[in-house]
């Protein structure tokens, strides 16, 4: 069943101009491919006979993935085999997979995070793969791991229907987590091979989940799920969800030289329609320079004043501005934070020991959110 898209709270609502977006890290990569780590870290591997089983049901879905007849899927099952999980015929092996222990395992332990988060009263939260060896490069995300990600999800979003999602898979695999994100009526994804290429570990990200490819696979899947029989154009609202928010300089990346000046990325908002800008440290843990978010909060708010000015102005009152969210991506500098963004994703800080592999402190969450209302507080 396809949800609704869960919006976050506003600022009213929320009592926060800034809200935090925590993140749920899955441990899956490393419980796949690195047993020896995940041990280390506590993280539960599957068995010999799961990983037959596992091998089983990933033949099937495959099978499934190749022989999907909806027409207007089969035009991008080569840009995403996720969308399997769109086809009724993959539940019984989806609800198998999540039989296993170590699958079990990994859920639970996500849904006791976001209930940590909960708790503390943050309503916005990512789901994430955390990965070790750290990246898996674009388009090469195994099915275990789609699966897995699916299931952490959705059971995140049953425990917790009210809360605001969104979903990720590191590194450069969004278009295969966008039918996942509509599963679970996420109301973004992460995207980091929106604008521009660059170098990683893993490889060149390549920028195949541009933008313009990004919105047209969001417009089949949310046309296959509204059905036939529904008026797209007021559906709309449905259309444009997830968004996309997409990186600025992602981290753990080397840029061309002309590429580490921030001004060329965020001249591109207006020209490629950007969605929500994610701004970030170098690496993990590592804070935003004040003067780069402060230079994406004018870029921001220059084309909200064009589209409001110019674009709207032609409208005749037929359209709403779109929200474009300035989001920061690492660090912990959360009383700066509060000055400019609207989001800021916080996953190191909420860990114990601060570190990005370990599991969260509700102790580090208490104290984080306790900052991050001060800061607001004191900004009134």
């Amino acid at each position: 069943m396809v949800r609704s898209t869960v919006h976050p709270p506003t600022p009213s609502e929320s009592g926060l101009q800034c809200q935090p977006v925590a993140m749920i890290h899955l441990h899956c990569t490393s419980a796949l491919l690195n047993h020896a780590h995940a041990k280390l870290l506590g993280v539960e591997v599957p068995s010999c006979d799961e990983s037959r089983r596992m091998s089983q049901i990933v033949g099937k879905l495959q099978a499934l993935h190749e022989n999907f007849r909806e027409p207007l899927v089969q035009q991008v099952t080569g840009s995403c085999r996720s969308v399997v999980f769109l086809n009724s015929e993959s539940e019984p092996l989806v609800n198998e997979f999540a039989e296993l222990p170590f699958a079990r395992s990994l859920i639970t332990r996500a849904v006791e995070e976001a209930g940590i988060y909960v708790r503390n009263g943050i309503q916005v939260m990512e789901v994430e793969n955390v990965v070790a060896p750290y990246f898996i490069g674009a388009g090469s995300c195994p099915w275990e791991e789609l699966v897995l990600l699916l299931l952490a999800a959705r059971a995140v979003r049953r425990a917790h229907p009210q809360v605001c999602l969104g979903v990720h898979i590191l590194s450069c695999n969004e278009l295969e987590v966008l039918p996942i994100a509509i599963d679970v009526g996420a109301y973004f994804v992460r995207s980091e091979a929106t604008l521009f290429e660059g170098v990683r570990p893993e490889g060149r990200t390549k920028n195949d989940s541009n933008l313009a490819r990004f919105m047209y696979l969001r417009r089949v899947l949310r046309q296959v799920c509204c059905g036939p029989e529904t008026d797209i154009a007021s559906a709309d609202h449905e259309l444009s969800y997830p968004q996309i928010w997409s990186d600025i300089q992602k981290k753990h990346t080397v840029w061309p030289t002309e590429l580490l000046d921030d001004q060329v990325w965020l001249q591109n908002i207006p020209f490629v329609k950007l969605e929500g800008i994610i701004v970030t440290g170098p690496e993990t843990g590592s804070n935003v320079k004040e003067e780069t978010v402060a230079r994406s909060r004018a870029a921001v708010d220059k084309v909200k004043a064009f589209v409001r000015s110019t674009v709207m102005a032609s409208s005749r009152g037929e359209s709403s501005e779109p929200p474009l969210p300035l989001i920061t991506g690492s660090g912990g500098d959360f009383e700066m934070y509060c000055r400019y963004a609207d989001f800021m994703i916080v996953g190191t800080a909420f860990k114990r020991g601060a570190y990005w592999e370990n599991p969260v402190d509700e102790a580090n969450v208490k104290t984080v959110v306790e900052r991050i209302k001060n800061a607001q507080l004191a900004q009134k």
